[in-house]
Order: structure tokens, then sequence, then C-alpha cells
């Protein structure tokens, strides 16, 4: 049996903290596991109560690990420390590092992809370089100390493996299946004024605005539709004093919890998903998922991930995305091939029951 570790520490965004549920449902149904112990950021294990107990415990690090240097001490000097003092076997990491202390002890799940794409999303000023630099190498340490490294798209397994020097042989490609969405409560009041938006195209992003999320490309394209008479919206989940956010063409849901994030996608008429880079692109899976077409930035991971499903644009164009927004709109032909594509590809992947996979890989390493 087992003792199993998961850092998720830093994982409070929506794909990240997604992810990690996942992977925390998924050690708790497994009968090979006896304990789990799941490190998360500050104040974060009230939202993951309802898988705690006797068997599963979760330890919050303190306020100074939010601070970048104490991300680095963090992992350096106390995850491994923690980890074995609570008696874990084997750790899951869930930022692409971990520590060298519990090297081939260890899984690192790759979850970041700035590193990989300085030229895209160059950084922004001094601080945001230091960051990157600091993401950068501590990801090439856990990635080359670690039993075995997963990544999320076969396109990020090449990446890992010519920036790091990692055999590809110990890189295992598992794309997420789509997550399960809460079927109890309601959705929230934010979303209302996307109930009540008859007679207008509805877009949705849903995500963080981290420039490689490429948002104002987003923004441009629903006022230059509107320049055209079309009758648009899009909901983003930014708080509503967003820089912007306008309240008429682009509207701040605020944070979502998962029964309002599913209705959203039901609500949408579609999905963008704009970002430079991404590992995988979770919204494009849950999207997918509900059988609401995606409109992707033209980029490999979006192609890897919808294939059929989506329909693409130049992500540095505005006038590309207006473009596809209303031929989209346009051809039912298209709506409906997206949306049965994208419900066969989500059915695929749930198919292979990625986060079991990866529990049972933990479980192996362990055991060497």
């Amino acid at each position: 049996m087992t003792r199993l570790g998961i850092d998720a520490v830093g994982a409070k965004g929506s794909g990240g903290w997604t992810v990690a549920m996942e992977i925390l449902g998924a050690a708790i149904s497994n009968p090979g596991v006896a304990s789990i112990v799941t490190f998360v950021s500050p104040g974060m294990s009230e939202k993951a109560a309802a898988l705690a107990s006797e068997r599963s415990k979760l330890v919050e690090p303190g306020r100074w690990a939010e601070t970048q240097i104490g991300r680095v001490w963090w992992l350096e000097r106390q995850l491994g420390r923690r980890a074995r003092a609570l008696n874990c076997d084997v750790l899951i990491t869930l930022n692409g590092s971990g520590p060298q202390s519990f090297g081939r002890k260890s899984v690192t799940l790759v979850q970041q992809a700035v590193p990989f794409y300085q030229r895209d999303v160059p950084p922004n000023g001094f601080r945001d370089y230091l960051r990157t630099k600091c993401l950068d190498l501590a990801m090439r340490r856990g990635c080359r100390s670690a039993g075995k490294t997963v990544v999320q798209t076969a396109v990020m397994r090449t990446r890992v493996a010519q920036r790091y020097g990692v055999g590809v042989e110990n890189i295992l490609v598992l794309t997420p299946a789509p997550p399960m969405f809460s079927l109890s409560g309601s959705p929230g009041d934010s979303l209302l004024g996307l109930e009540e938006q008859d007679g207008l195209v509805k877009l949705l992003y849903v995500g963080s605005d981290v420039p490689l999320k490429n948002l104002a490309v987003v923004a441009g394209a629903v006022r230059l539709l509107r320049d055209r008479n079309v009758k648009v919206v899009v909901f983003m989940t930014l708080p509503p004093g967003h820089v912007l956010v306008d309240g008429v063409s682009v509207i701040g849901l605020g944070y979502l919890d998962r029964a309002s994030v599913r209705r959203a996608y039901e609500l949408a008429d579609a999905t963008v998903m704009p970002s430079l880079v991404e590992t995988v692109g979770l919204p494009m899976i849950e999207s997918m998922s509900v059988g609401t077409p995606v409109i992707a930035a033209d980029r490999p991971y979006a192609r890897e991930i919808c294939g059929e499903a989506a329909v693409y644009f130049n992500p540095k164009d505005e006038a590309s995305l207006a473009d596809q927004v209303q031929n989209l709109m346009a051809d039912r032909t298209l709506r409906l091939r997206c949306r049965e594509a994208g419900l066969a590809r989500c059915a695929a992947l749930s198919s292979r029951r990625p986060y079991d996979e990866l529990i049972e890989l933990a479980i192996k390493v362990g055991e060497v």
C-alpha cells in the first residue's frame, strides 16, 4: 500500500486547481493508496474540504509560500522534508518541478508553458523575467530528477525533451479527461446576464488574465464585430472591475464554482480560447464535453486537443477572430460538426481514465 503525497501548492487558478482535485479524487478511489497528503496553497483547504478524511489529509504551508522567494524555498527546502515527515512514499508534483530529495520517487506533471515559449510571451519587466527564470530552473531540475515526467500533449513532450534534455522514453503523455462538474447547488447570480442576453451572440472565455492568455485580441474582435452591426457580447471569468470589462460588450463574471462553470458553457454559443501558448487548454475540453463549439487560436496545442471540433483563428489578428465568429454563427452545419466532433473527442479522452493512470504510475514509481 502506497502512502502518496501531492504537491498542489500554487494551484489556485481554474485549470490547475481542477486538475489537482481530479487527481486527488482518483487517488482516494484507488485501493492501492493507503494514505494521501495533499499540500495546498494557504486558504485553499476549504475548497477541498469535501475530499478530506482520516485517509486524505490537507496541509497548508505558511503565507510565505505565496511569494516568489517563498515558492522557491518551499520547493528546494520544505516540500521534501515535510513529505518525508508525513511518511510519504512517493510524491506527485503538479507544477513541473519538485524536490531533488525525493529524486526518482517522484512524478512531476508539467502544467506551465511559459518557459518553453519565451519568444511568444516575452517577460513583462525584470520581475517577470526573474519569475520565469526561477520557474524554468526549478522545472529543469524537477523533470531531470523525477522518476517520470508527465505532460498533457505530444507538443509539450517534444518541448520538454528538447529544452531539459529528458529522454522521450521518460515522458508520458496523459491528456486530461473532461473534469467532473458539480451537479449540486445552483449557478450564482453572476450568470443572470448570460441567461438574459437573448438575441445576442454569446461568447465565453474561462481563465485568467495573464499575458499569454491574449485577451486583448478577444475584446478587440468583439468591438470590431459590433462595428459590423453584429450583436455580440463576450463573458469572461474576470472581476467586474477589470480593465477589459466595459459592462456592455465585455462582461466580467468573476469567480465561478463548478456548477456555474457548466451552466456558463451550456448558455454560450461558443467558447473562445485565444491563448498564445498552453500546456493543454482545459476550457476547450470542458466546452466540448457539453457540446459547445470552440473558437481557438491556431496553435499546435489547440489543434492537438480539438482537431475537427473547433474553428481556428490567427491569435494576433482581431479581424481573423471576428471573421471566424461570424462564419461559425452563420453556418449551422459547421456548428453541428464541431459539437459532434467535440463530444466524440471527450468520450475518447474519458475512456482512457488519465487520472487513474497517473495514480497507478505513481504507485509503480514508489515501488522501484
